[in-house]
């Protein structure tokens, strides 16, 4: 899975991380590797506004996830989308992920963990919800928990703990 990220030279140690995140999630959903996401990175005036608009919800958040396909969650049958795939790339587009630095920041004082941890797991949540979980009913708020931590746990950044 390839990430557009224009920050990538500003945040190259995270950026690393996201590229290991899309590789475990691929493996884990037996996901095809063509497919391609965007990444950006924004304070929290930019959040508020996109969550203003997109969501009519006047406040910053942590993360927003704007989807391109329509899939049963975690499955992507790609012959169905030939018409989508990004003829420059040869790659799907999954739709992007937007992440607030300094809420996400924030986040990880108040939780006692690391920045590292709070954008990972962030992009993690997302991710799956580019894969169209969803955490609206109690039940499908527990397979998408259980998932981001496994996902997590690969790279050694589970909850609580201070990883830097």
């Amino acid at each position: 899975m390839q990430i557009f990220f224009e920050q990538e030279n500003e945040y190259p140690d995270y950026f690393a991380e996201f590229n290991n995140i899309t590789c475990i999630v691929c493996k884990a959903f037996n996901l095809p590797e063509n497919l391609e996401l965007e990444l950006n990175f924004v304070n929290s005036d930019e959040i508020r506004e996109i969550n203003k608009s997109a969501r009519s919800v006047d406040k910053p958040t942590d993360v927003l996830s704007f989807p391109n396909l329509n899939i049963e969650c975690g499955k992507i049958d790609i012959k169905k989308f030939k018409l989508d795939i990004n003829p420059e790339t040869e790659n799907l587009m999954l739709g992007e992920i937007v992440i607030c630095y300094d809420v996400a920041k924030n986040q990880a004082d108040e939780y006692g963990h690391s920045l590292k941890r709070e954008l990972c797991y962030l992009f993690v949540h997302g991710l799956l919800h580019l894969l169209s979980f969803d955490h609206i009913k109690d039940d499908d708020k527990k397979i998408m928990r259980k998932a981001e931590e496994q996902i997590l746990s690969e790279i050694n950044l589970t909850r609580g703990i201070k990883n830097e």
